[in-house]
């Protein structure tokens, strides 16, 4: 019993783990840096899992493994998902975010410069 929930914790850290990238990626509508490839692999093997998962809960074991499982596999398709829909909008190339001032010497003006 103790070894379900350890399943059950372990898998929802993991989980967790997809909530970061899934977030980052909405809020900044670019994925220039996210292997699609990687995320197809991940889901492929997940699915796998998942087919097995089924199996085991239908002979009464391993349900802590399904619903950690089916939860990986959302979130690996959210992932896919997004990467395919905002490749395929252009998405945007922003390499960095932050603005840098810095100061010419001798002008006495502050100058903002962005990576964009």
């Amino acid at each position: 019993m103790i070894y379900n929930y350890m399943q059950l914790i372990g898998g929802l850290i993991i989980t967790v783990g997809y909530i970061p990238q899934i977030v980052k990626i909405i809020r900044t509508r670019s994925c220039r840096d996210i292997s699609l490839k990687s995320y197809i692999y991940l889901l492929i093997g997940v699915s796998f899992m998942e087919v097995y998962a089924m199996h085991m809960v239908s002979q009464g074991q391993a349900v802590m493994f399904f619903i950690t499982n089916s939860i990986t596999l959302i979130m690996t398709l959210s992932i896919s998902i997004l990467i395919i829909k905002i490749n395929s909008q252009g998405g945007k190339r922003v390499r960095n975010h932050s603005v840098c001032c810095f100061s010419q010497k001798g002008s006495g003006k502050i100058m903002k410069q962005t990576d964009n």
